[in-house]
């Protein structure tokens, strides 16, 4: 039986504004168009990572969109072991990020 090692690193680095403000910014899939919105307007790739959220519970804090709905905050780093998988969306500069996620519809979860 051969194992697959995890292909993360032992710890994920954080982004500049993640480093800024002392907290990864995590996002629900029902939340993902805030950030590629947001920040990633121009973009036409953006790297996705499958957080396994049972595993940074007890360093998650929760704050309330305007929305109404919560935003989670990893209080630490990110480490590899956490991560389930990863997806890069990609999308052609005619596209919207809508447009474009629905070809990841598999993978983002959209109720959650």
């Amino acid at each position: 039986m051969s194992l697959t090692s995890n292909p993360f690193p032992t710890v994920i680095p954080m982004t500049d504004p993640d480093r800024d403000e002392g907290y990864v910014h995590l996002w629900r899939s029902r939340q993902i168009l805030i950030p590629l919105k947001q920040w990633h307007e121009n973009a036409l790739q953006a790297m996705m990572i499958r957080v396994i959220m049972y595993s940074v519970q007890d360093n998650t804090r929760w704050d309330r969109t305007p929305e109404g709905d919560f935003h989670p905050h990893l209080c630490r780093d990110l480490r590899g072991d956490e991560c389930e998988s990863l997806v890069i969306l990609s999308r052609r500069s005619d596209q919207t990020w809508e447009q474009a996620i629905a070809l990841y519809a598999g993978w983002i979860n959209p109720g959650v």
